[in-house]
């Protein structure tokens, strides 16, 4: 991640660098700030694009949740919809997803192209977060985000 990416990213989310460093699990403030001048690795890259999605740390409510497989995570940074990230990193066709959730594929690919986000189900996007063990948040966009 370059350095310009990464302060850009930090202000963006409105992060002190003793907030940052505890959310990205960095050591010290002066590795955070050798990331501000000469840029951070991947893996800090994946985790402030997994912060960003939602993720505040690898709990959610006190309970452990699965990790999101890699594939997802660089499919969600490359700008893709986390739902359907999430189903072709399982393997999972519209189809599919759609009958474990109890769903028509229809209702799954509104979720996915981020139609009506105004009336969307809040009981669908549930029963799609716990499809895949992830907090409800990393699927549901976040206000300024996603918009298009």
């Amino acid at each position: 991640m370059k350095a310009e990416d990464f302060r850009a990213w930090l202000e963006f989310e409105e992060l002190m660098d003793a907030t940052a460093a505890r959310i990205l699990g960095i050591g010290s403030r002066n590795t955070l700030a050798k990331y501000k001048k000469e840029g951070a690795p991947t893996y800090i890259g994946l985790a402030c694009a997994a912060y960003s999605a939602g993720m505040d740390e690898w709990k959610f409510n006190g309970q452990e949740r699965a990790t999101i497989p890699h594939s997802a995570v660089k499919a969600m940074l490359e700008g893709e919809n986390p739902i359907k990230a999430l189903r072709n990193a399982h393997g999972m066709s519209r189809d599919d997803l759609a009958e474990a959730c109890g769903a028509s594929s229809a209702s799954i690919k509104e979720l996915e192209d981020e139609i009506d986000r105004q009336t969307r189900s809040e009981p669908l996007l549930r029963r799609v977060a716990n499809q895949f063990d992830v907090d409800v948040d990393i699927i549901r966009p976040r206000l300024g985000r996603n918009a298009g």
